[in-house]
């Protein structure tokens, strides 16, 4: 259970309305008694009002700027603790009996023993150090915040190379002037326009939905659109919970089945049925998505098979509970998750109760991440998953395109899911790392977002003609090899589409246009003219603001020259930036492809050689948001994630007598490797690309016991391939503040080796898991205290020498104490994924 407690002090600007909603009684100081039971009474009367509303969004904004922090108290004395905790001068936000967690907070920010800070300046955290040096705690550590998911950019959204996302780190769509310096032709240097094949090579689904209804390219590829899966969605579809946890829903898209599709409602307000829970749920409410990213998800799960738009990997209306995680925030504190793992759990358990279905599973999908892990969210998912073999947990393995662990998908109760496009081939974007689990698709995948993100949506533009027209009409190619291309002007512009800059104002215009380049020093001679501009070394915005700032009146980007002729150039976004937003507004302005914006550039050269000019008209239509049902292609690990959780919830729902390993192993099992690939797991793929009819056919001739069994992530120890020694080195401290709380500084050690040759082995992927919990370590005298551990690193990386170190502190060891670590490294040829090797240290 989650309970919320009250501000152990006031803010003078914050009225009682906001204590009386988190409480249901009035606090404080007694003059504020009386004002308080009224506005409860109030409060009671009207529900969630707008103002109730506005206040909690206030307090959780506030919230947002304030440094919190994880107090895990003794068995027993929480009450002890939060005295301790109020009379030190901290705000008590909520608390997790279930874990023993207090979260903690100052209201201002500032952290009440600044003073002592003070007297030792940037020894250590004082805010931890204080809250540490209360008896019955036995641990302290920071929140932090996961930030709002965003989609990769479509222009970042390539397949291969991890250099070929450098840019796209997860979350980065709000970097929609981000992108990679690319290799550049000499300015006015001649090239002939390319004619390209109408659609668009690099988006199969592209246009998907918008006259019929379409099944993805990605419910294709996991076997989801498969006869015997259609079935199993339709007969099994009330033995499946999927809970998505995001930025909510749009519940006028017509994809979902309104009677079983709910969520949370926030703020703290029950609603529907849910009357009689007492839980307070830190959520906004969950039929509102002003990010688009929760709608796109969840209807890559559960999209309607309607006739219409497009279907799901579930399409039959599967039930849908909807966490809006984020509301209109960036970011929200990372002790909130576990508040979202209850309260799923919970709706799981009232369905069962509800529909009389006790062997009604849950599925978690969790599209988001942050780049480190957190103890309690940790702890808690362990507890959780030992106890509910009923529930399994799929998450973004990330979009930074190399190692970078991001969790929850670094916990091994969670399954990790990177990206792959239309090809099977890993996504530019998709983190590679030791907790890659599965693979799914994650390039350019159509699914639903909320009626209002239509308006002025790519999407739909892509099938507007005549966008751009010039004077004298651009000389092309009259004969091509390829039959579905058109030498036509119009028909050139349409292949592939003119992209719309999100942001961007529709209209038309009529100018000279002039070529700017990169316009990286500006855009002489832009005065009342369109300006050419081709992408690379600067942003975006800062592009098309250097043309206002010239005096240029529009603005056509065009793809780098290290890009294909023909892939069409979208995904730009100038919302993003207001900083560089020009203080008349942005322009009129669009995107081609690299073979458009040469064929303009060569057609200005031309007449300017001539003596005249090349004129362009440029014509974008508004835009109406769609009525009934909208759609977008998205990008990144985001949109594998829920693909994922929707296979495993389709195939779980045939077979409810398994356990959530069971399942878990059977979608390792039959995942399908990449081509030519031998090994049974790599980390750009994990196991492979999750199959639904081949794990349905497998757990069909080897029927499920309903016990956990070992996974690739939980498998029992094997020889590993190669040699592992560990050592480590105790290091002393001389701070006070150190020896005060009982720390001690240790560097681990591990060394990786050829065990036939006794060679170091370089770049070996290597893992420390810390298990120091009560048991794992012993005092001399034989009692089993908690000693905390945290490493500066978990994921590691060997060196030239075989080497890879860790730096790690130990905090209320005493001399004599064993502390157990635990090193994963992979297994080789073992047909498991990690070896794990105890290793103990005595302080």
């Amino acid at each position: 259970m989650l309970n919320s407690l009250q501000h152990s002090t006031i803010r003078t600007n914050q009225s009682c309305t906001t204590y009386s909603l988190v409480l249901g009684q009035s606090i404080g100081m007694s003059s504020l008694k009386s004002i308080c039971r009224l506005c409860a009474a109030f409060v009671l009367l009207v529900g969630a009002t707008a103002l109730a509303k506005q206040q909690l969004q206030q307090q959780q904004q506030q919230q947002q700027q304030d440094e919190t922090f994880t107090i895990h108290y003794d068995a027993g004395s929480r009450d002890q603790v939060l005295a301790d905790a109020v009379r030190n001068g901290w705000s008590v936000l909520r608390e997790y009996p279930k874990f023993n967690r207090l979260i903690v907070s100052t209201l201002d920010g500032a952290d009440p023993t600044a003073a002592a800070a003070a007297a030792a300046p940037g020894e250590a955290t004082v805010g931890v150090a204080s809250l540490s040096s209360m008896s019955h705690v036995a641990g302290v550590e920071r929140n932090g915040f996961i930030k709002a998911p965003r989609p990769v950019p479509d222009y970042e959204a390539t397949s291969g190379s991890p250099a070929a996302a450098s840019s796209a780190a997860s979350g980065s769509a709000a970097a929609a002037g981000q992108q990679q310096p690319g290799r550049v032709r000499a300015r006015g240097a001649k090239a002939e326009p390319a004619l390209c094949s109408a659609g668009d090579p690099n988006n199969p689904d592209a246009g998907m939905g918008l006259e019929s209804e379409g099944v993805p390219y990605g419910i294709s590829m996991v076997q989801a659109d498969k006869p015997e899966m259609r079935a199993i969605a339709k007969e099994h579809r009330d033995k499946v919970l999927y809970c998505v946890i995001d930025t909510g829903l749009d519940i006028q898209n017509q994809e979902f089945d309104k009677e079983r599709t709910s969520g949370c409602i926030g703020p703290g307000v029950a609603g529907g049925n849910l009357t009689t829970r007492e839980t307070f749920k830190y959520c906004y409410n969950w039929n509102e998505d002003q990010h688009g990213h929760g709608t796109h998800t969840s209807g890559t799960i559960a999209a309607l098979r309607n006739g219409r738009g497009v279907v799901g990997v579930s399409p039959e209306g599967a039930h849908m509970y909807h966490y809006n995680f984020f509301g209109p925030n960036e970011q929200e504190p990372v002790d909130l998750t576990v508040a979202t793992w209850l309260e799923c759990i919970d709706e799981l358990d009232r369905r069962k109760a509800a529909t009389n279905t006790p062997d009604m599973r849950l599925v978690i999908s969790m599209s988001f991440g942050v780049d480190y892990p957190n103890t309690f969210a940790q702890t808690a998912i362990k507890t959780l998953a030992a106890e509910r073999t009923d529930v399994i947990w799929f998450a973004s393995a990330g979009n930074s395109g190399d190692g970078t662990m991001g969790c929850p998908a670094c916990y091994p109760e969670v399954i990790s899911v990177a990206a792959v496009d239309w090809a099977g081939r890993v996504a530019g974007f998709s983190t590679r790392n030791a907790a890659v689990d599965l693979a799914a698709p994650g390039v350019k995948t159509v699914s639903t977002v909320p009626l209002a993100n239509t308006a002025g949506s790519d999407y739909y533009f892509s099938g507007t003609r005549d966008i751009i027209s010039t004077h004298p009409p651009l000389t092309l190619p009259t004969s091509t090899p390829d039959s579905s291309s058109s030498s036509s002007a119009s028909a050139f512009f349409s292949a592939p589409p003119v992209g719309r800059i999100k942001g961007a104002p529709s209209g038309s215009v009529t100018a000279d246009l002039v070529n700017c380049g990169l316009a990286s020093g500006g855009c002489p001679g832009a005065a009342g003219k369109i300006c050419l501009i081709q992408r690379g070394q600067t942003t975006f915005c800062q592009k098309i603001a250097s043309c206002v700032a010239a005096g240029g009146v529009a603005a056509v980007l065009y793809n780098a020259a290290d890009k294909p002729a023909c892939e069409r150039f979208t995904g730009v976004d100038v919302t993003t930036c207001e900083q560089d937003r020009p203080a008349g507004g942005w322009p009129l302005a669009v995107t081609v492809s690299r073979a458009q914006g040469e064929a303009l550039r060569a057609a200005a050269a031309d007449a300017a050689a001539k003596g005249g000019s090349l004129s362009v008209t440029l014509a974008v239509p508004d835009s109406a948001p769609q009525k009934e049902i909208g759609l977008a292609a998205f990008s990144g690990t985001s949109m594998a994630c829920p693909t994922a959780a929707g296979v495993a919830g389709l195939v779980w729902s045939a077979h409810t007598s398994c356990s959530s390993s069971e399942i878990r192993a059977a979608l390792e099992k039959t995942a399908k490797r990449p081509d030519n690939s031998t090994s049974a797991w790599t980390k750009e793929y994990g196991a492979g690309i999750v199959q639904a009819l081949a794990a349905h056919q497998y757990l069909t001739q080897h029927p499920c016991s309903g016990a956990q069994v070992a996974t690739l992530e939980s498998a029992a120890v094997r020889t590993p391939a190669f040699g592992v020694d560990l050592s480590h080195t105790f290091w002393d401290s001389h701070w006070s503040w150190a020896k005060a709380q009982n720390m001690s500084f240790v560097s681990v050690n591990i060394t990786v080796t050829d065990p036939e040759t006794g060679e170091p082995l370089a770049d070996q992927d290597v893992r420390i898991a810390v298990r120091p919990a009560s048991g794992s370590s012993s005092g001399p005298e034989g009692s089993s205290p908690e000693v905390k551990v945290t490493c500066e690193k978990h994921s590691l990386e060997t060196d030239d020498d075989g080497v890879a170190s860790a730096a790690c502190t130990l905090q209320g060891a005493q001399p004599g104490h064993k502390v157990t670590l635990i090193v994963k490294v992979p297994a080789g040829d073992s047909g498991f994924r990690e070896v794990v090797l105890p290793y103990e240290l005595v302080v």
